[in-house]
């Protein structure tokens, strides 16, 4: 569902729809959310959450690099 929801947030932006500050502001809050939802599957101790552990690691990163992306760009 993260995933959907930022190539929307893209979509916006580059339809005008949105400006830039709105799109990182998405982005932060979801980073935010992702980091969360992580540090709870991480206290759990079931081993079935390694997958899901990787994979909000891989979008925490994915966003982190967009964020950098668009820090550099803004100045």
């Amino acid at each position: 569902m993260i995933t959907p929801a930022l190539l929307r947030i893209g979509e916006l932006l580059q339809s005008g729809d949105i400006e830039l500050d709105a799109e990182r502001l998405a982005m932060v809050i979801t980073r935010r959310i992702l980091a969360t939802i992580y540090r709870y599957v991480l206290g759990a101790s079931d081993p079935a959450h390694q997958r899901v552990l990787e994979r909000l690691d891989e979008s925490v990163q994915t966003l982190a690099q967009q964020l950098a992306v668009r820090e550099h760009a803004v100045g």
